[in-house]
């Protein structure tokens, strides 16, 4: 194979134009610091935010966004908690994120040093640990230069001061400069682990008061919302409990007492599904910033989203729980020990 880093620079080279080479073009004015803190403060949403990210100071992050707003015009507006972008001043922040994208494809082209921008998606714990962790290979596969972190949801973190790039929750309240797009539906239904039944039976609502139940704070509300799920609690002897879901689930799965968890749970060869008649529904969306539309990593990560959660069986309007397989399951059931599949 051919190293084109030793190919001669000349005529007869078909990789490179020699219009571009022979200067034939008027140069760029050369401001590549200027535009990296441009981008910079675009992502953050504030100057301090970009500073901490550049590691300098306020006064010169000041500098070189004055020096850039006197070639190209006003970029943000200066507001009492951050930066707003001007419409011009998103489009230069899309181009610039656009040229930084490609110098990242040139590093990874010539270096196995790769860069990688960083996406931040905000989730619930299950969705979290359940569909979006073991899919993220999938996504790296698709040779995306991204580096993905996902963070929790307990403190639903703010999508304008850039704590996230993507939110991926139910309901949440949204601003004029959201794009909200439904993903599907989360259907929480009662479950119990194998050993549990072993030693209990089945619970029915007619036996409910011999069984035990694993309590989740975020479930127990009064609201009518929880009701179905309430009314069971009400019956059932409370045994222990937690805040954390990812945790929720596996008290139940150790065989503690009932829960109620996603649908997609039926998956998992060691809990069933005990039928008495809960189902709660959650539309899932997924919220990001319209000035963030059209950046290249965050569209890549939306749409690698898009395709874990619609027309996921698991996820549409009506629930289902049964032992059918399909092509958005594979890595969910590694995760629960069905590696026959």
């Amino acid at each position: 194979m051919t190293n084109n880093s030793d190919t001669p620079i000349d005529g007869s080279n078909k990789l490179f134009d020699n219009n571009l080479l022979e200067g034939r073009h008027v140069p760029s004015p050369g401001l590549w610091d200027e535009m990296r803190s441009f981008l910079a403060i675009a992502r953050a949403g504030s100057l301090l935010g970009a500073t901490e990210t550049l590691g300098i100071s306020q006064p010169t992050l000041s500098r070189r966004l004055m020096t850039l707003e006197d070639r190209l015009g006003q970029l943000v507006i200066r507001k009492p908690h951050g930066v707003e972008l001007t419409t011009k001043g998103r489009e230069v922040a899309e181009r610039i994120a656009k040229i930084d994208l490609e110098f990242s494809d040139l590093f990874t082209a010539s270096s196995a040093a790769t860069y990688r921008s960083v996406v931040k998606v905000a989730a619930t714990d299950g969705l979290a640990a359940f569909w979006l962790a073991p899919h993220i290979p999938g996504l790296l596969q698709q040779g995306i230069q991204v580096s993905l972190e996902i963070i929790s949801l307990q403190n639903i973190p703010n999508l304008k001061k850039n704590e996230v790039d993507i939110i991926v929750a139910f309901p949440v309240p949204v601003q004029d400069d959201f794009i909200v797009e439904d993903l599907g539906h989360l259907h929480l239904t009662t479950f119990a682990s194998l050993e549990y039944i072993k030693r209990f039976g089945t619970p029915t609502r007619d036996n409910l008061s011999d069984h035990r139940f694993v309590g989740n704070r975020q479930y127990l509300s009064s609201s009518d919302f929880w009701r179905d799920w309430v009314d069971v609690t009400k019956e059932a002897q409370y045994i222990a409990g937690t805040d954390m879901n990812v945790t929720y689930a596996t008290m139940i799965k150790s065989g503690l007492g009932l829960g109620l968890l996603g649908n997609y749970m039926n998956m998992d060869p060691y809990l069933i599904h005990v039928d008495l008649g809960v189902n709660i529904g959650h539309g899932i969306r997924m919220f990001s910033l319209e000035q963030k539309r059209n950046y290249p990593e965050i569209a890549a990560t939306k749409q690698w989203i898009r395709g874990i959660f619609r027309g996921n069986p698991w996820f549409l309007s009506e629930m289902i729980v049964n032992d059918e397989v399909s092509d958005y399951d594979q890595r969910v059931r590694w995760l629960m020990n069905h590696y026959s599949t």
